[in-house]
């Protein structure tokens, strides 16, 4: 991978791989100062066009802020496993650490120096920290020999192919035996690469300082939902995690990097502050192998923070929260889901409660049980409650001579709120009992 890079690697090799880590910089873009291809500083691009909308199955809420003490032990995880002793370069195979210390004038070979494709400007990524970092784990930690970076695979079609691309640490290949292939997995990291032309400095800003995602609203027939555009940034990290199945992240445009990780359900997400290339503490270098190592549950990595989901059977214990987005999944029979997260499984659906009610304990962070839209995974309590709007018929009396019938249902016992206000004619199109008429419910109201 790093072949080209002969000129530019340390050919004595590296006196301290730690000290290393530490000194190590990106070399910076050779954009100009106002350069026509960037927007201006401290605007937005409005160029950040990702084809996406709004889904059902996209279950993430809250993103929460890191501070800057999730650095702290980061020097204490590096030093447990990355040697303080002198590293050769291998000259025959060209692998070695492609940054050198201190940089040099001119840019490296081979490299565009102003990149203005997302194509072009992958290689820096991918050469420069992707290969440097790579070749640390590898010999601090032989048994990552067979890990690297590696773009999407073959079988995903990217839909905004100038827009965004995105590489997984990961093994090249897993073993036979599932658990422990199930294992490695989840050791896995994803890096998203979007070009500075467009994920702006401001774009990154307001996207790692969202604090919550919208929720998913049945579309009305004169109205659509949206995203703005950190949303749909937010959804397409969450879309690639989910198919991919892990939960550390990165998200960089090479002039600015974002670290963060979700929750075990994918309801949580938490983020660090935004670090430019040239960062000195932590380093890129630094930064990125300590993800690695967090991500692959390296000891002094970072530990996700738990995300608790209540245990009971009755909804009704539990207190009432103030948000509750719960959704109930009806696809058509001869429909098939075609997203590669549709049949994601979820250990905290075991619990024992509907998996889309958000629960909570006395304790931690709230956090709701994960459904997949996956039509194989039905719940006959709530299929056999909506059978029933069809047999339960009301005439209202209120109405005009034309005769209207309406249709009630008391709510289920074990999920008294609302799943979902349908457009359908066996459905309740108005909350009406025999004595008055009720407005229409909202979705995640509770039925008293």
């Amino acid at each position: 991978m790093s072949f080209i890079f002969r000129s530019w690697l340390q050919t004595n090799g590296i006196p301290n791989l730690r000290e290393y880590t530490t000194q190590a910089t990106l070399p910076p873009l050779q954009y100009e100062q106002y350069d026509s291809l960037l927007p201006p500083p401290g605007h937005v691009s409005h160029k950040n066009h990702l084809t996406i909308r709004p889904e059902a199955y996209r279950q993430l809420e809250t993103i929460h802020g890191l501070a800057e003490s999730v650095w702290m032990n980061m020097g204490a995880c590096l030093d447990s496993f990355v040697p303080q002793t002198h590293i050769r370069t291998n000259t025959v195979s060209g692998d070695g650490l492609t940054i050198p210390y201190p940089l040099p004038k001119d840019p490296p070979g081979n490299l565009e120096g102003r990149p203005d494709h997302i194509h072009r400007l992958i290689p820096w990524i991918d050469r420069l920290p992707f290969a440097t970092v790579a070749r640390i784990l590898h010999l601090s930690l032989p048994e990552t020999c067979d890990w690297a970076f590696r773009p999407a695979a073959q079988s995903h079609i990217e839909l905004d192919p100038e827009l965004f691309s995105y590489y997984t640490w990961s093994p090249r290949t897993l073993p036979s035996d599932y658990s422990i292939a199930k294992a490695m997995e989840r050791k896995r990291m994803l890096v998203a690469i979007q070009p500075p032309w467009i994920l702006t400095l401001r774009d990154l800003e307001q996207f790692a300082g969202s604090r919550c995602f919208p929720p998913f609203v049945v579309p009305g027939p004169e109205d659509f939902p949206s995203y703005s555009s950190k949303d749909r940034l937010w959804a397409k990290m969450w879309d690639a995690c989910v198919r991919e199945k892990l939960h550390f992240f990165v998200l960089t445009s090479y002039t600015h990097w974002v670290f963060g990780f979700f929750s075990k359900g994918y309801t949580q997400a938490w983020t660090t502050d935004i670090l430019p290339f040239d960062s000195q503490s932590p380093t890129i270098i630094e930064a990125l192998t300590y993800w690695v190592a967090s991500a692959m549950r390296l000891p002094g990595g970072i530990l996700p923070p738990k995300v608790f989901a209540a245990h009971s059977s009755n909804p009704w214990k539990l207190p009432q929260p103030n948000r509750c987005e719960c959704v109930v999944f009806d696809e058509d029979e001869g429909s098939e889901s075609d997203w590669g997260g549709s049949s994601l499984a979820s250990d905290e659906s075991s619990a024992g409660v509907c998996p889309t009610v958000l629960t909570c304990t006395d304790g931690g962070v709230l956090e709701r049980n994960l459904y997949s839209p996956n039509k194989k995974n039905v719940f006959p309590l709530i299929h056999n409650w909506l059978d029933e709007n069809d047999k339960t018929q009301m005439i209202d009396p209120i109405l005009d001579d034309h005769t209207t019938e309406r249709y009630w249902q008391d709510p289920i016992e074990e999920s008294p709120f609302v799943w979902e206000v349908l457009q359908r004619k066996n459905l309740l199109d108005q909350a009406q009992t025999p004595d008055q008429v009720g407005r229409l419910p909202c979705v995640g109201e509770w039925l008293v």
